[in-house]
């Protein structure tokens, strides 16, 4: 997987993005997600089904590897491809901002990462709060760093991040974390598409049926998102939902998106495992989570 890190342009990892965290560009205070909803801006697909859980799924990026997608010969509506075969609809990444426009309707960025650079498009909410508008205002600095998280469009070969959220980053550590992220996602769907599924029927071991079926039936089903689709699709709503909130994504906020589809004992079986294999965390308020990677 090619994540571009030979891009020439301007700028680099490691300092070379304008003064980096230390200096005046660093960005000011307050890191709460910017978050509008995805539906506020124009464009909207009103009536649309229920998403796909590929489509539920938020896929940490550099710019490059947008830049080098390809249109999915089997999507509907326009889906993108990653080289190696992902589906690219929602997309985190983190950037230096390079130029700002601001309109009374939308803020378009132009952001680098070190590997490419890229249009970013943000619908502005008239009715959202000041804490909010005060946000915005700290992403308008150039050279500074920020999170974006958005659905990934592409207008006749232009590629663009329609953003659900934009914030300034913390740190550094951030901005490292972000890579090992990209990395550490794509290797393991490699994984994954070499996974080869064990044999259901094995000779000699008592594998032809009866009671010793039950063994691989139950490992599978514990598997978490992994051939499980009740696991997949609260683990790819929270990995999405925790991104635009800086305390995580609440229980009662899960329950909540899924009530009619499973039952309340299901999504708390699926938060304790995906809580006691590491993936997710609990922060600084009761009963709201963050993915670790």
């Amino acid at each position: 997987m090619n994540y571009g890190m030979d891009y020439q342009g301007g700028g680099g990892f490691g300092g070379g993005f304008g003064g980096g965290f230390g200096g005046s560009n660093s960005g000011g205070g307050g890191f709460g997600d910017n978050y509008s909803p995805p539906n506020s801006g124009g464009g909207g697909g009103g009536g649309k089904a229920r998403p796909s859980y590929d489509e539920q799924s938020c896929q940490p990026v550099t710019i490059r590897m947008i830049l080098t997608s390809k249109s999915d010969p089997n999507g509907e509506g326009g889906g993108l491809l990653l080289e190696d075969g992902r589906k690219l609809y929602h997309v985190k990444l983190v950037a230096a901002v390079r130029s700002v426009e601001e309109s009374s309707v939308n803020m378009m960025y132009q952001v680098e990462d070190g590997t490419g650079l890229l249009t970013v498009k943000q619908w502005i909410n008239q009715d959202e709060c000041s804490a909010m508008a005060e946000l915005r205002e700290q992403t308008k600095r150039d050279h500074i760093y920020v999170k974006v998280v958005g659905q990934v469009k592409d207008y006749d070969g232009q590629f663009m991040i329609l953003a659900e959220s934009i914030r300034p980053i913390s740190n550094g550590n951030e901005l490292t974390h972000h890579m090992l992220d990209v990395v550490y996602t794509a290797e393991s769907a490699k994984r994954k598409s070499q996974y080869v599924a064990p044999q259901a029927t094995m000779s000699g071991i008592g594998f032809q049926g009866g009671p010793m079926m039950r063994g691989p039936a139950l490992s599978a089903a514990g598997m978490g998102s992994v051939g499980n689709p009740v696991s997949k699709a609260i683990e790819d709503y929270m990995q999405i939902e925790s991104e635009k909130f800086e305390n995580g994504i609440s229980v009662a906020k899960i329950q909540a998106h899924f009530r009619g589809r499973f039952q309340e004992h299901e999504i708390r079986q699926v938060i304790d495992q995906l809580s006691g294999d590491g993936t997710i965390y609990t922060t600084g308020l009761d009963d709201h989570f963050k993915f670790a990677i």
